[in-house]
Formats: C-alpha cells, sequence, structure tokens
C-alpha cells in the first residue's frame, strides 16, 4: 500500500493486481470487501513512495490467530465476573475486538433471553385461548340446557320455590291453629 494525499495505491506481491482507491470507497475484492477509513489519530503520510504493509488473511487463520491470544478467566472463586485478555500488537485494536466479543456475548444473551420470554408468552397466550375456548362451549351448553325446557331459570326457580314454601308455611299454621283450636274444645 502507498499513499499519496487522498489516493491509496494497492500492490499485490503475489499477483499483478494493481489499483488505486480513495479514502471512503468500498473496496471489493473476490476474498473480501472493506471501507478504506483514514484513521485521525495517524499522522499523513508525507512520502508517497513509502511501502505500507497490508495483510488480508482467511477467516479461519484469522479466528486461529485471535483465539490463540484470547484468554479468560473468572476473576475470583464463586464469581461471574471474568477477565478476558487479548495478546494484540496493536493495544486499541485488541481492545476494539474484546469490546466487540462482549457485545457479541451479551447479545446472545439478550436473544437468548429474549426467545424463552416469547416463548413462555406464547404458551400463555395458548392456554388463555384455550380456556377462552373451554368457557365459552360451556356456557353454550348450559344456555342450551336453560333453553331446552327441562329446566328455567334458576332466579325465577328460586322466587318460585320460595313462595311455594310461603303457602306451605301459611297452610300448616292454619292446620295448627285448627287443632288448637279442637284441643280448646
Amino acid at each position: 500500500v502507498r499513499i499519496d494525499n487522498d489516493k491509496v495505491k494497492f500492490i499485490d506481491d503475489f499477483s499483478d493486481d494493481t489499483f488505486i482507491q480513495t479514502w471512503g470507497d468500498t473496496v471489493k475484492l473476490k476474498y473480501c470487501t472493506f471501507v478504506l477509513k483514514q484513521n485521525p489519530d495517524v499522522p499523513p503520510v508525507k512520502d508517497p513512495n513509502l511501502p505500507l504493509g497490508l495483510k488480508i488473511a482467511p477467516f479461519g487463520a484469522t479466528y486461529v490467530s485471535y483465539s490463540e491470544g484470547l484468554l479468560t478467566f473468572l476473576s475470583a472463586e464463586n464469581t461471574t465476573s471474568m477477565d478476558i485478555t487479548l495478546d494484540a500488537s496493536v493495544p486499541q485494536k485488541g481492545e476494539d475486538f474484546v469490546n466487540h466479543l462482549v457485545h457479541l456475548y451479551v447479545q446472545r444473551h439478550i436473544d437468548a433471553n429474549n426467545a424463552v420470554a416469547d416463548s413462555t408468552i406464547s404458551f400463555i397466550n395458548e392456554r388463555i385461548d384455550g380456556v377462552a375456548r373451554e368457557l365459552s362451549a360451556a356456557e353454550v351448553r348450559v344456555q342450551g340446557v336453560l333453553t331446552s325446557g327441562s329446566i328455567t331459570d334458576i332466579n325465577e326457580m328460586g322466587k318460585s320455590l320460595i313462595g311455594e314454601s310461603s303457602e306451605a308455611s301459611k297452610s300448616l299454621q292454619a292446620q295448627q291453629d285448627k287443632m288448637k283450636a279442637v284441643e280448646l274444645v
């Protein structure tokens, strides 16, 4: 890579491929795609002939390289916190990598909890729908029995029974009064 103001020249050591891009361009190669960004913390290159290195490695090799330098261990016994260290030649890059890794871990945990919550909500909603259907069916059966004529309205039946009980009480009282009258004679 050689940088000349806003132009970046790529030269592939293993092929005859050479191309020039501008900062902010999206570079699409047969094995990767990336956006070319200038690091504001790095001073601009003064010499356009100064060669800079760029290595694009396959995913598997990159994975092995990072996993070999990554160490995780519990901070203390009986704790849920852990220490994470990464051996990186560029400390900021290593810190960014670990932060992103932690972010992915937290997001995966949130997604798993959301999946459990969604499953629970779905189960509860299905049960509520089932109970509602059962109650509706029971109401239809009760209404059918009431309208079939074999049982009249329970409130009306209660009033009727109370009325009959009152009539029976009056008749019983009348009979008792007659018996007392006969006993007195």
